[in-house]
Parts: C-alpha cells; structure tokens; sequence
C-alpha cells in the first residue's frame, strides 16, 4: 500500500533572515549544496541547491517577494520546511529543488529522474567516453602499441551510456502508462501546482531552474 500523499503548502511571502551556507554531504558523497534558510513571520524553511560547475544558483536577495511549495515533516514549533519549489515573484524565475534528493530526505523525496537529469548524464558520459579514447589513441600512436585498449574502452562507454539510456526510457515508459512510484507523483504534484507542465518534459519553460 503506498503511503499517504505528503501534505504540501502553497504560500507567498517576503524573504526574511535570508542566509546562504554551504553544507557538508555524507561520506563517500562528492555532491555540495548550499542551504538558503529564510522565514515568512513565524514559518522558517530551507532551500537546497546543487552547488558546482554547471550548477544554477537561485538569485534570491532579502525582501523579495517569493512563492513556495513547501512540506513541514513534523510538529516541532520552530520546524524548518523543505521548500519544494519556489518562484521568486521579483523577476519570474522559479526554482525546483531537484539535487537534495539524490541523497538527503528519501521519506519526503521528488523523483530525480528526468529526461534532463539523462540529458546531463549522457553528456559527462560522453564526454569521458571522448576523452578516455583520445588518451589511449594518442597514447598508442607514440608507443607503437596495439589498438586493443583503445576498442575496448570505446565499447565499455559506449555499453554505458546505453545502459543510462534504456533504463531511462524504460522508466520514462512505465511513468506514462501510469505506474508511479511515490517520488514521481510528488513532482507531479509541484509542477502541476506552478503550471510547469509534465516532469517528463526534456526541457523547462523558460526561466525555470532544476537546482
């Protein structure tokens, strides 16, 4: 039986306390975030982004006018909300909080697998592909050595980025035959509350940032 739909808020307000850290992820992890923590009155909430190259900083300042989708997981007075999804109502941009869940909060998680999710993937894949066979070509070249290497690393990226590809589409597929898992209804429930469209979409509207 799965387990009951979180209860989420749909709130406006003006950024108040703002302040931006950086947070340390688990051992083994090589993912970095930066925690936005604000408050509207009495409601604190926290905001994770993916910090990094290639990562989408959300351009919040104190005093902007903002909307959340936000979930407070217990009772605790001063509980700090996870924040969801949040558009900065100053300058239209909308902010969805796609990274924290690749390691943090899996009771309460959105789905990380989108299309622009393998997108990415596909291409660091293929850029390692790339590079890994260049070395080992030039490497050959110079040494006088056989090609053997080279097919071989060739063939295991290539083997690779079919495997991300199919379990994708397999996944994509089941989705839209409608068997969701509990972290694909919950990120259809935040596009659908800002009118963002389908999760499975290959890209964003405009002005919009997976974080």
């Amino acid at each position: 039986m799965d387990a009951k739909p979180l209860e989420l808020m749909q709130l406006q307000g003006v950024l108040e306390g703002l302040e931006v850290m950086k947070t340390e992820t688990s051992a083994g992890q090589r993912l970095g975030f930066n925690a936005y923590r604000f408050s509207f009155g009495e409601r604190s909430m926290v905001l994770y982004s993916l910090r990094g190259i290639g990562s989408t900083a959300p351009f919040l300042a104190a005093g902007d006018r903002v909307e959340v989708i936000a979930h407070w997981h217990g009772n605790m007075p001063r509980e700090e909300g996870l924040v969801y999804a949040l558009r900065n109502l100053e300058d239209g941009r909308v902010y969805l909080a796609h990274g924290i869940f690749r390691i943090r909060f899996s009771d309460r998680a959105m789905t990380t697998f989108t299309a622009r999710w393998l997108r990415d993937m596909v291409q660091v894949l293929g850029m390692l592909a790339l590079m890994t066979t260049l070395l080992l070509g030039v490497i050959s070249l110079f040494v006088g050595a056989d090609w053997s290497p080279l097919l071989i690393c060739a063939g295991v990226c290539a083997i690779g980025i079919a495997m991300v590809a199919v379990s994708y589409a397999i996944g994509r597929a089941l989705w839209r035959l409608g068997w969701t898992t509990q972290r694909q209804r919950l990120a259809q429930r935040v596009y659908a509350a800002f009118g963002l469209g389908s999760p499975l979409a290959s890209r964003l509207p405009a002005r919009v940032y997976e974080v």
